[in-house]
Formats: structure tokens, sequence, C-alpha cells
């Protein structure tokens, strides 16, 4: 009798294990749980047996042995007190997450691990919050990002990056050295979530800018100084594979000499490009003819106009009732400028194609910079720009932020602006944004780092090192 029962139990076992056994080929949904509470556990769908054990005269419920070879490996004979902390196959998170025995990524990969991230949308009702994706870019301290977009939907991505590793050391701090820095151009074709392997390009600090088909456009400097005598653009006609000698951006003509920064976004309709450009005095508008490489006469903002206005950098956008939309970034008098933090944002709108303009909105004091201007499918206008002095729940912090225009720029609705990335260092930098296939955004911003606390004994802190990440989300 003691060896049938014996034989009994074996049997028992084994049958739950086979139960338990799945063909490693085959797919496992990767949901969260499976079952709501209350029912029989299940593996792929099928059942496993509970057991129940007594203990006085309470029925207690004993965890489910759990085998499952796609998440364990063939290997693993552990039984898993859940189906949670794993629902992905092993062999692709080992694919994903290859590393050296130092446990770095591999030299060849791109970009970290796309995951899941926290976009934060502000309401007076309470705040909301939906699942992104993000990523960084494994490059040697990247930093200016340019984006765009081209016809065929393929993504056009320019950083500034610290190839050769160069330092240099001032005052017991060290830096990358800039004058070492090379511009790269990646590419997705596959909405952002991955990327090409960098090619060098020309110039320094530099844009793409699609020009239809498969023409792109880089606007940047010839040195790494970036001063207005050096500003340049550059052409391909190949979807960036190769490159055209430099152009240099003409002078206005009073002899002054325009320059912009990476983040701001120019308005480009057929073959004119419509610059907002900054020189010594304010911000100046002008036209470029891309095709015959030819400029128009600049247009002036009025002496009254920019007595308020005070802005230098300025982004330019059609909205859907045919307005032109603006943002600038100025400095707010009475406000202190210890540093080019202390800049704000003001918006405004021509009805009469830039002839004339509103006087400008102002919707912040300082700390808001680097904005750009992106007319959605649905006429909507999104604002992204970098918060270096944000507040958020009655606290200063750093980091990105995104606002929408329901009205074609007239209002923006502030109250409700999103949270797309937050960060430790106030030299938030660069936001770009394009609209993409799958109905998502991809905002790809820059956030620095410097380790700034020393002593008397301590030399050589590393200043001014930098990340580029991406934040997938749905306005």
């Amino acid at each position: 009798m003691t060896r049938l029962i014996v034989l009994v139990a074996c049997l028992s076992v084994l049958s739950v294990s086979v139960l338990a056994w799945q063909d490693p080929t085959q797919a496992v949904p990767p949901s969260p749980d499976r079952g709501a509470p209350g029912d029989a556990p299940t593996i792929n769908n099928e059942v496993v047996a509970t057991a129940r054990t007594g203990v006085g005269n309470q029925q207690n419920d004993v965890k489910p042995a759990l085998l499952n070879t796609k998440i364990q490996g063939p290997d693993n004979r552990d039984r898993l007190s859940n189906s949670i902390m794993h629902t992905l196959p092993l062999k692709s998170v080992l694919a994903d997450h290859r590393t050296g025995r130092d446990g770095q990524y591999l030299p060849t990969r791109v970009i970290s691990t796309v995951s899941p991230v926290v976009v934060r949308r502000n309401d007076p009702q309470g705040a909301s919050y939906q699942e992104g994706i993000g990523y960084s870019f494994l490059l040697n301290s990247p930093k200016y990002p340019g984006l765009c977009r081209m016809d065929n939907g393929t993504l056009v991505l320019t950083l500034t990056a610290s190839l050769s590793g160069e330092v240099v050391r001032r005052n017991d701090v060290t830096f990358v050295d800039e004058n070492t820095r090379t511009d790269v151009i990646l590419f997705s074709r596959d909405n952002g979530m991955s990327w090409s392997s960098p090619q060098r390009i020309p110039g320094y600090r530099t844009t793409p800018m699609n020009l239809g088909g498969q023409r792109l456009m880089l606007r940047g400097w010839n040195s790494k100084v970036d001063v207005p005598e050096t500003y340049r653009f550059w052409f391909s006609e190949d979807a960036g594979q190769t490159w055209s000698d430099e152009e240099e951006v003409a002078a206005l003509p009073d002899g002054r000499r325009p320059i912009t920064d990476v983040a701001p976004n120019m308005l480009i309709e057929g073959n004119t490009i419509r610059f907002m450009f900054y020189v010594s005095g304010g911000t100046v508008m002008r036209t470029y003819n891309h095709v015959r490489h030819t400029w128009d006469e600049p247009y002036f903002f009025s002496k009254p106009w920019m007595d308020f206005a005070r802005c230098s950098e300025a982004s330019l956008a059609r909205a859907g009732n045919g307005d032109l939309v603006a943002s600038f970034r100025s400095s707010r008098p009475g406000i202190p400028s210890p540093s080019d933090h202390w800049r704000s944002i003001l918006t405004a709108r021509s009805t009469d194609d830039g002839e004339t303009w509103t006087t400008p909105d102002v919707h912040s004091l300082y700390g808001h910079v680097h904005h750009s201007l992106l007319t959605l499918p649905d006429g909507r206008i999104l604002m992204t720009f970098a918060a270096r002095l944000g507040e958020l729940d009655g606290r200063l912090y750093h980091g990105h932020e995104a606002v929408l225009s329901h009205d074609h720029g007239k209002t923006w609705d502030w109250k409700r602006r999103y949270i797309l990335f937050r960060g430790t260092d106030g030299s938030m930098h660069s936001p770009r944004s394009v609209w993409m296939d799958n109905q998502r955004v991809l905002t790809i911003v820059m956030h620095p780092v410097s380790f700034t606390w020393r002593d008397g004994q301590t030399k050589g802190n590393l200043m001014a090192l930098s990340h580029v990440s991406a934040v997938i989300w749905k306005p």
C-alpha cells in the first residue's frame, strides 16, 4: 500500500510538471497578470493545479508552482511564486541587455534600453499621467541635438559628440575639450524605436532641416566657436549620405551677421525657408530660397515692438488658419540675470503673413528657454521648451516641458502643460519634437550634468558633461 501511495504521488507531480512545461518557441503574452483574484492560476491559458492544505480547521491556498521555459529558460527549474516579476522571454531580455563582464553596454550599441517613462499632464483638477517610452543615446557626452522628419517618415538626428574623448583642465576643473568634438548624423525608420550607427558630418552644433524628397540641409557653425562669422549651411541630395561644401550665411545689408541655435525651428514652405535670426540688436526675419540659394530683404520689427520684446532667438510656425505664430526668447526688465538661465518665453502672431505682428504675450519671466513650435495635423500647436528654472508642486525643478495652443497660437493651455523630463541640472537644453506616423510625438532633450562640489583638496571635477535622451508620448 505504501508503494502504491508513493507511485500515485509521483504520477501526480509528473502530470503537473508536464502541464507546466511549455514549448520555448511558443510566444508568451506579456500581460502583467493572468487571471483575476480567486481565479485558478494559469500559464499560457492552461490551468495549473492548486494544492490546499489544512492547518487546524483553516484552509489556506498554497502558491502555485509555476514553470515556463519561455520565461525561465530550459535549464531553470525554480518554481516561481508569481507570474508578475517576469513576463518577457528570457532570450529577448538577454538580447536587449548584452553587456561586457563589467556590466556596461557593448560599444556598438547606440541607445539604452527602450523603457517605459512617465509623462505628467498638469490640470487644475489634479495631474494625470501617461506611460511614454524613453531612452538615452550612448555616444560619449552628446550635446546639441537637432531633429527633423523626412517626407518618407525617416527621422534624422544630429548630435555633437566627444568621439576622441579629449579633455582640458582649467582651475582644477575638467571639461570635455570642445575643440575636439565631432558632429554626427543618425537615422530612424521605425518611429524612433531604433537608430542607425552614427556617421560623421561637417559642421558643429548642427541642425538638420527637411527640404523635401531626398534633400536635407544642415545649419550650424564651421568652427567650435559659435559666433555669427562662422555660421554656415550644408546641403545633401541623397538623404544625408553625402554633403556639399559649406555655404556662408549672408550678412544683412547693414553688415550685421545673423545666427540661430539648434532648438528653434524655422518655417519651410516650398522652395523657401523663413528664418527668425538673432543679430546684435534683436530678432530679424529673413526668407531664404534653398533652390536658388538667394535671400530676400530682411524684415525688421519696429523699435517700439523690440523695446518691449527684448528678444533674441525665435521659432516660427504656420497655424492651421494661415497665421504666422512665433515664440521668442526674452530678457525681461527688472529680472536679475546672473546667467542665461534667466530668460523667458514670449509669443506673437501675424495675420498678414509677417507684415505686422501682435504685441507679444509674456508667458514667463525667467527660466524657460529653447522653445520650438510644431503644428500638429489636427491644428493644435505644440511648444516644447527647456525648464531651466521650472516650478512643479510648489518646488523648483529642472526639466523639459510642452504646452498646447488650441486656437492657432492666440492662447496657450499653461494650466495643462506636460512635464516630459525631469533632471538635476539647471542647464537643460535644446528640446526638439516631431510628429510621427503612429500618432505620437518624439521629443529629443539635452540634459547636462556637472559635479561641482569641491574643497581645498579636490581636483579635476568633471564639468558640463551631457546626455541626450528621447521621450515618445501622445499630446
